[in-house]
C-alpha cells in the first residue's frame, strides 16, 4: 500500500518546527495550483500577514485570532469570509 507523504500542517504538528517549504510542498502549493480558500486555527503564530502575498485567494476563515488581525487581513486582501466550498465528490462506480 503506497503512503503519501505528510502535509506541511501535519509536519508541524509532528515536530513542532517549521517545514522547508521546498521539501515537499503540500497540494495547492506546487507551481500551477492556486490556493483559492483558507480556513486557518491560531496556534501560535497569531499574524496573517503572509497571507497578503496569496494573490488567488479568494475567501478565508480565521479562528482563534486576534479580531483586529482578522479585520486588518479581511481589508488589506478583500478576501471575503465565505464558507470554503464543499469539495467535489469523486465518481463511484
Amino acid at each position: 500500500m503506497a503512503t503519501s507523504s505528510p502535509s506541511v500542517a501535519e509536519r508541524r504538528v509532528d515536530d513542532g518546527r517549521e517545514p522547508d517549504p521546498q521539501a515537499d510542498p503540500a497540494p495547492g502549493t506546487r507551481p500551477g495550483e492556486s490556493l483559492k480558500h483558507i480556513e486557518l486555527l491560531a496556534s501560535g503564530h497569531k499574524s496573517l500577514t503572509p497571507l497578503e502575498r496569496c494573490r488567488a485567494l479568494v475567501s478565508g476563515r480565521f479562528s482563534k485570532f486576534p479580531k483586529a488581525e482578522v479585520r486588518r487581513v479581511y481589508e488589506a486582501t478583500g478576501l471575503s469570509d465565505d464558507w470554503m466550498p464543499e469539495m467535489p465528490r469523486a465518481a463511484t462506480g
